[in-house]
């Protein structure tokens, strides 16, 4: 199982990951943890659900861009 911390996930769960040109994302993880494991999980799971996003415009000039999303369980 993946087990709970002690406490009410009172923080949120930080995810940070890449949206590559194509839209594919790369390297997702958990970079703040909400005190709760199965609320991180369930938060990296959320952003690898979505792959992929849409395809980044042609005119940003980079391989990519970096993402931070925060989820926060109430």
């Amino acid at each position: 199982t993946l087990g709970q911390a002690t406490g009410s996930a009172g923080q949120p769960a930080v995810v940070r990951f890449a949206i590559m040109l194509d839209g594919s994302i790369r390297d997702v993880r958990v970079v703040g943890s909400s005190g709760n494991r199965s609320v991180d999980y369930s938060a990296q799971r959320a952003v690898m659900g979505i792959n992929p996003f849409r395809r980044l415009p042609p005119g940003l000039r980079r391989s990519s861009i970096v993402v931070e999303m925060y989820f926060e369980y109430q």
